[in-house]
């Protein structure tokens, strides 16, 4: 028996090794952009109904190949490289001997990187545990599942935009930044308004999905700012950095 066992496992179950999901997560992804009612109402069952992955291991998972792209695509010519060392350079910082503002730029963008899913999971479970306009009872559990539930949509559609972001004009890089950041709240709105707010009134539906939205915009935003300033003031207390 444990012979067969091994002789099954697939790439299937390799991609699940490598970043958590699977044929299971991704048929879950596709529901939730589909019909996220259904999604949600399995959110409300202990297992899931045996059909779905749950929200918060998706999210991670998402996360983590956002993560590990994104790595992959850091370098010295890199866009995101090229904004930390302009950053430094008008700041008038002057890089130690051996080391110049691109290298310094590089290892912000690694720190930022590496910073920003661990302070928005934060963020969002503190969102999650204080939001409570979902439009029936629920426990701080079911919130954490509703809230990376409504995101798993767009943060799916991130990943497929993801790609620009590595030969994106650093002149460009805050403003579509921002662009992405509204694409993902107007997806998030109507992903919450579809089948997460069960109040019995469309507009205080729309109201509340809307409400939701912008409170995840918010924290995705903050959070970006938060982990580019840590990822420089990290960088410069560690190499010392200061005005020419």
């Amino acid at each position: 028996m444990t012979d067969t066992k091994r002789a099954m496992i697939g790439l299937d179950d390799i991609f699940g090794d490598l970043f958590g999901l699977n044929i299971k997560g991704m048929r879950s992804i596709v529901d939730v952009w589909i019909k996220p009612a259904t999604y949600a109402k399995a959110a409300r069952d202990e297992g899931w109904e045996g059909r779905y992955t749950p929200s918060i291991r998706l999210w991670l998972s998402m996360m983590a190949v956002g993560s590990f792209l994104q790595f992959l695509w850091i370098s010295d010519d890199a866009p995101i490289t090229k904004v930390f060392a302009e950053g430094f350079r008008d700041a008038g910082l002057s890089a130690p001997e051996g080391i110049t503002l691109t290298e310094l730029g590089q290892e912000a963008a690694v720190w930022t990187y590496g910073l920003m899913p661990v302070v928005q999971l934060v963020f969002l479970m503190f969102l999650a545990v204080f939001w409570r306009l979902w439009g029936a009872p629920t426990t701080v559990g079911l919130r954490v599942r509703y809230l990376l539930g409504v995101m798993i949509p767009s943060g799916s559609l991130m990943l497929a935009i993801l790609p620009v972001l590595a030969v994106m004009p650093e002149a460009y890089m805050t403003a579509y930044g921002l662009l992405l950041a509204v694409l993902a709240a107007l997806v998030d709105w109507q992903t919450s308004a579809r089948g997460f707010i069960t109040a019995k009134a469309r507009g205080g539906k729309l109201l509340r999905a809307l409400a939701l939205a912008v409170m995840i915009f918010v924290v995705n935003v903050g959070v970006s700012i938060i982990v580019q300033v840590a990822g420089v003031i990290i960088v410069a207390n560690k190499y010392g950095l200061s005005p020419a």
